[in-house]
């Protein structure tokens, strides 16, 4: 709406200073901007306006007013002057016919002089002679007169003289103003050649100060209802404005909310990740549930051996849980494809596979006496990477020169199980599990030798069980190393404890 309003001003702006350019003093530059048409007249127009001078009518009527007024003045001048000739003149007159009076007089008496008597000649004389002093005096007043008369008409050819000089000059000013006339009518002349356009653009400028009109009209019509919506619009605003005051409120009280809640999801998601961290940590652990009446035992109360039946249940009931963070950790291979743990990784399978052994001696009712120190890993891993009998069997040479690693030691067994293979640890713990299930619950053709010593029933009478897993560098063969407690510990802070829950 505004941008239509500013058009519209603008349109009545040209048609304002069209409208100054039809009522201006018309020169005669102005006119050649409009004789522009194909006409011979027009043509014509263009080449006198090139030879002439180019005269303003303003200029020109200024010349004729400086004439008019110079001769003005000039016939004014003449004026008093014929004036003064003429009471001269009238003077003139009037002391002649005094003069022809005196005259008349004069001759009446000569005529009487004739006529008269000696009585009459006395009176004709004195009469004569009263005559003659009035004549005298009249021919003194005659005479006076002819001198004024002489000194006017000497004013009057001096004023004759002027007038003449200023007839010469208003002549002269006629001229000039003849001159500017003629440039002024040539004026009016080019100015009626486009009379007519200057009429029709007249015109046009009315139609478009109609139209004008017309439109300030519309504005206005348009205004009122502009200005009647502007006060609804002001008063929606206003209401706008006060519920968006309540609904800031409100939002900031939501936003504090918002914030409240999702500091409280956050906390939530956080409490919900360390549960869900250690859930699976619970869900994969690993421990392996021992069956009711698992020994049988001999008339002296002593393990005579496994029951069968709770050995097939021990199968069925005990399966091994992923551990998702060993997944992601990969282990490993030689040329051959077999397993080639890490120190850590080593020492990471012992740990886990004692808490299990630890935790089925303790279901069993036995003490928890699994331990692993540095010493044991070192001589577990001295076995896995010095074993070389080809045959799935046990390395003495291996063993006894590990055993040189602990002083004092003379009593050590091996539990050894087939090669596996695996990507992670997560794997490698699954084929651990599998071996250590099979010899708790599967061993019946070993005499439940691998289960006695797993179980810790043969190291009863120990105070510890030192402890190692490793595996065959060159086959992959699974080794579970358990030690007396003879062997030569130096400090006792070396010593991994396990603990394990029931």
């Amino acid at each position: 709406m505004e941008e239509k309003v500013r058009k519209l001003a603008t349109a009545t702006l040209v048609s304002g200073a069209m409208l100054l350019a039809a009522n201006k003093p018309n020169v005669a530059q102005a006119a050649d901007v409009n004789v522009k048409d194909n006409s011979n007249e027009a043509k014509a127009t263009e080449e006198q306006k090139a030879q002439q001078p180019q005269v303003t009518k303003a200029q020109a009527q200024a010349d004729v007013n400086k004439a008019q007024s110079e001769r003005d003045d000039a016939k004014s001048q003449a004026d008093e002057a014929q004036n003064n000739v003429n009471n001269a003149n009238k003077q003139v007159a009037e002391a002649q016919s005094k003069v022809d009076q005196a005259t008349k007089a004069n001759n009446e008496a000569k005529e009487l002089q004739k006529q008269a008597t000696p009585e009459h000649i006395n009176d004709v004389k004195a009469n004569i002679a009263s005559q003659q002093e009035a004549i005298a005096n009249q021919a003194k007043v005659v005479d006076k007169a002819q001198v004024n008369v002489n000194e006017k008409t000497n004013a009057s050819t001096k004023v004759q003289q002027q007038l003449d000089s200023a007839k010469q000059v208003e002549a002269k000013r006629q001229a000039e103003a003849d001159q500017a006339k003629k440039a002024v009518d040539d004026v009016k002349s080019n100015l009626n050649v486009t009379q007519d356009k200057i009429s029709k653009a007249a015109q046009d400028v009315n139609n478009a100060q109609n139209k004008v009109v017309d439109a300030q009209k519309a504005i206005y019509n348009k205004t009122a209802k502009k200005n009647e919506l502007d006060s609804r619009v002001k008063n929606a605003k206003k209401a706008v404005d006060e519920l968006s005051k309540d609904v800031d409120s409100k939002e900031t009280a939501l936003t504090s909310a918002k914030q409240k809640v999702a500091t409280a999801k956050s906390d939530l998601n956080n409490t919900q990740n360390k549960v869900n961290n250690l859930q699976n940590k619970v869900d994969s652990i690993n421990f392996i549930t021992m069956p009711k009446n698992y020994w049988t035992y001999n008339k002296w109360g002593g393990e005579s051996g496994v029951n069968k039946k709770a050995a097939e249940e021990g199968l069925q009931i005990n399966h091994y849980k992923d551990d998702k963070e060993s997944e992601k950790e990969t282990v490993a291979h030689n040329a051959d494809g077999v397993i080639q743990l890490t120190d850590a990784q080593q020492k990471e399978l012992t740990l886990w596979a004692a808490g299990i052994l630890n935790n089925v001696r303790v279901q069993l009712g036995y003490k928890p006496n699994i331990i692993v120190n540095p010493l044991s890993l070192k001589y577990t891993n001295y076995i896995a990477t010095h074993s070389t009998v080809p045959t799935f069997d046990h390395d003495d040479a291996a063993i006894t020169a590990a055993g040189n690693l602990v002083p004092m030691l003379r009593v050590q067994s091996q539990s050894i199980g087939v090669p596996f293979y695996a990507e992670n640890m997560n794997d490698v713990k699954k084929g651990a599990w599998a071996h250590m299930l099979s010899m708790i619950f599967d061993d019946a053709a070993s005499g439940w030798g691998h289960a006695y010593q797993l179980t810790g029933c043969d190291s009863q009478g120990w105070w510890a069980e030192f402890f190692g897993v490793s595996l065959r560098k060159d086959k992959g063969l699974f080794n579970l190393i358990h030690l007396p407690p003879k062997m030569q510990i130096l400090k006792k802070e070396n010593f991994l404890f396990l603990t394990t829950t029931t």
